[in-house]
Parts: structure tokens; C-alpha cells; sequence
């Protein structure tokens, strides 16, 4: 029993100069992240005993902060721009688009065309094209026998019209046209005109229609020689002329012309020729 009051004075006793050993101006416990007044008091005191060059320091530095977070911070309601896409709200105006630029053309290649002669005669109206002669290739035998020529040596009063002759292609030394009737099936007239260059050539070309024709005869007062013929319901007429160096032959319908008639007409080709 004595033991154990004995251990009891002995705790109050150490107890008690553990108070006595404790500083009287030591901060309270605080919660983490407070000050104290203390502190602040503390604070407070160094900042007055601190140099006036680093108070001006502290100043300067102090409203540079501000102004850049002044800068940073967004402009006035009714100055600030609103962003591209928005729509403005009051005091606020919309950011202006920019126009999207267009290139340019490319320069362009000098044009000499009439372009208002051109626009013209799209709006005209367009009229039928008149009917012109075939253009013949070779050599020309155009200005030789024309239709109405042939209607005042034939008397033929039906319709007529300029045509190709098959067979042999036109050139330089050959030529040959048609004048065909409505119906098909008649040759109606005929013209071939060689002219090989040269006299020996040509009086060949006479010799050798002659001996390909169909019973052809000899024919007096035409040209330097010529010959006849009748097949297949054609008369035929060939002459060579010496001094235009050139032979002829003629072919008609015997339903068109007769053969007098086909020699009358010969007879004006020749002195054409």
C-alpha cells in the first residue's frame, strides 16, 4: 500500500515540473494551412524593419503583376471582339469576317476572233443553205456541156441533175461528169476527158477505147479521128484531138438523145476543149 502511494507522488510530481520546463509564448497547435495571429503579427513586424529599397522592390514587382494580369484579362463588355462564329450579345459586335480572296484569272492568249460578229450571228436566225454545185476535183471540164445546154441539144424536157461518174478517180490528166435523170436504171450523159500530157499518150488512149468498144465504126468530120457505137441501149461517141492533146468520150441513153444529136454536141465540146 505505502509502494503504491509512493509511485502516485512520484507521477504528480514529474508532472509538475514538466509544466514548469513549458516556454509561456509557444504557438498553439494549429490545423494545417492556418496562421496564427502570432504569425501575422510576427509578419507584420519584419515588413516595417525591412530596407525601403526592398519595399520598393516588393511595390514595383507588385504592380507588374497587376498589369499583366490586367492585360491578360478579357476587354470590357461592349469593346472586346467576339470570337469568329458567334453570335454578339449586347454592347458586343461580331468579329468581321474576312472575305475569302479570289485568284485572279490567269492572263489570257491574245484572241483576234470577232467576238460581237460572233454573238450576232448565234441570235440570227439560221437560214436554209442554198444549193451549190459540187466542187469537182481534178481537172476542170465544167465550162464543156451544162444541163440547159444539153436540154436545147436534146430536146429533153425531164429532170436533170449534175452527178459523180463511177469508175476512174479524177485527177490532173482525167475528169469525167454525169447529167442524170429521175429514173435510175438510165445512164442519161455522160462525159470522160483524158488529157495524158502529150499527143502520143493521147492518141493511145483513143486506139485503146476503140478496141474495147462494141462494134465500133469510124466517124468522118470529127476532130482528127473518132468512132461509134451502140450497146446496151447507149450510144457512144470517142474522138482524139491533136492539137489539144486530149481524147473524149461521150455516152447517153438512147431514151435521151439520139446519135446525131450526141455527135452535134461532140462537135461543140471539140471546139472547147
Amino acid at each position: 500500500m505505502k509502494k503504491i502511494l509512493l509511485l502516485c507522488i512520484l507521477a504528480l510530481f514529474f508532472c509538475a515540473c514538466s509544466k514548469k520546463d513549458e516556454p509561456k509564448n509557444s504557438p498553439k497547435t494549429v490545423d494545417l494551412g492556418e496562421v496564427t495571429a502570432d504569425e501575422q503579427d510576427a509578419d507584420a513586424d519584419n515588413a516595417e524593419n525591412e530596407p525601403r529599397n526592398i519595399k520598393a522592390k516588393r511595390a514595383q514587382a507588385d504592380d507588374s503583376e497587376k498589369a499583366d494580369a490586367k492585360d491578360a484579362s478579357p476587354k470590357k463588355k461592349g469593346v472586346r471582339e467576339a470570337r469568329k462564329g458567334d453570335k454578339p450579345y449586347r454592347g458586343r459586335q461580331a468579329a468581321a469576317e474576312k472575305p475569302e480572296e479570289t485568284p485572279e484569272p490567269a492572263a489570257e492568249a491574245f484572241d483576234f476572233s470577232d467576238d460581237e460578229k460572233d454573238e450576232v450571228a448565234a441570235k440570227a436566225p439560221a437560214n436554209p443553205e442554198p444549193r451549190m454545185p459540187k466542187v469537182r476535183q481534178g481537172m476542170s471540164i465544167e465550162k464543156l456541156i451544162n444541163i440547159r445546154e444539153f436540154r436545147e441539144k436534146t430536146g429533153y424536157s425531164g429532170a436533170l441533175s449534175e452527178d459523180w461518174l463511177l469508175g476512174q478517180n479524177p485527177d490532173q490528166k482525167y475528169n469525167a461528169m454525169r447529167i442524170s435523170p429521175d429514173n435510175d436504171k438510165d445512164l442519161g450523159f455522160s462525159i470522160q476527158v483524158w488529157k495524158p500530157g502529150n499527143e502520143s499518150a493521147a492518141a493511145k488512149r483513143f486506139e485503146d477505147l476503140f478496141k474495147q468498144s462494141f462494134g465500133g465504126q469510124k466517124v468522118k468530120q470529127l476532130a482528127n479521128d473518132a468512132f461509134s457505137s451502140n450497146h446496151h441501149k447507149l450510144n457512144e461517141l470517142a474522138f482524139f484531138e491533136r492539137s489539144k492533146r486530149a481524147t473524149v468520150l461521150l455516152s447517153c441513153s438512147e431514151s435521151i438523145c439520139s446519135m446525131d444529136q450526141l455527135k452535134e454536141i461532140a462537135m461543140s465540146i471539140q471546139r472547147r476543149l
